[in-house]
């Protein structure tokens, strides 16, 4: 050992210490195999910068508009990533609001959103590549829709009109066996009405409110999506795959 090299004791050797030692028996190793000595400075080099590349991690934001969702969403697309990449939640209006996560995102390498919101992200955050990835109906959505009754009454409600036609497209697919659905919007006049005659209430995400009208014990469903992973292996992983490959690159042509 080191420490009874030099006459000390292990429990005085510090990290450090530690490190040089390991490095001058590297040097001897090296001018042991007859390597000279401009040749081991570069071999360090470009084993430093391979491994400084090759362990670089690609910053990605997911962008969405309702906190637990969004949060939701990017663990599901950290967890399809992997060690590649960080992916950080953060909701258009927080951006907007904070300049330090404007800053972040804006710094970020990728940013993902909804097909709807890429104009609106893409100009909030110019310097950064925004895709839009597709959004299906979670496991869960999909059990809960499937396991209603033929002869329920269901009323599905959205917070946003635009978004209120694919939602009852999403129900009518995974709850085909229902023939009585309604649909409307949540601040539709006619919301109280269309909730007091149905027996199930599926609403999007952002749309809770409207269990405060519904009876007591009243079934709801919320529609809650989970980012496509088709997208996710077709669109992002290629970039995630091409921006390590540059990084390491970059740093292989720098030394």
């Amino acid at each position: 050992m080191p420490s009874r090299r030099l006459g000390i004791p292990p429990e005085e050797v510090d990290e450090q210490e530690l490190l040089l030692f390991k490095i001058d028996d590297l040097i001897d190793n090296a001018f042991g195999m007859g390597i000279r000595t401009s040749d081991v400075g570069a071999l360090i080099n470009a084993r430093l910068n391979y491994r400084m590349a090759s362990g670089r991690r690609v910053s990605v934001v997911m962008v969405g508009l309702f906190p637990d969702a969004t949060t939701s969403y990017a663990r599901f697309i950290a967890t399809r990533l992997g060690s590649a990449a960080t992916v950080e939640p953060m909701t258009i209006d927080a951006i907007m609001r904070q300049s330090d996560l404007r800053d972040r995102a804006g710094s970020a390498d990728l940013a993902l959103t909804f097909a709807n919101r890429h104009r609106e992200v893409a100009a909030l955050l110019p310097n950064t590549k925004v895709v839009a990835i597709r959004f299906i109906p979670s496991e869960a959505t999909r059990m809960a829709l499937a396991s209603l009754d033929p002869l329920a009454r269901v009323v599905a409600v959205s917070r946003f009109p635009d978004f209120l036609p694919i939602l009852k497209s999403g129900v009518q697919r995974f709850a085909a066996h229902v023939q009585n659905l309604a649909a409307v919007n949540l601040d539709d006049a006619n919301l109280a009405e269309a909730v007091e005659k149905a027996d199930v209430i599926v609403h999007a995400t952002g749309a809770e409110r409207v269990i405060e009208v519904a009876p007591p014990g009243m079934r709801a469903i919320e529609y809650r999506h989970t980012p496509d992973p088709g997208d996710l292996e077709t669109l992002v992983k290629p970039f995630i795959l091409q921006s390590v490959e540059s990084a390491a690159f970059a740093e292989k042509e720098a030394s």
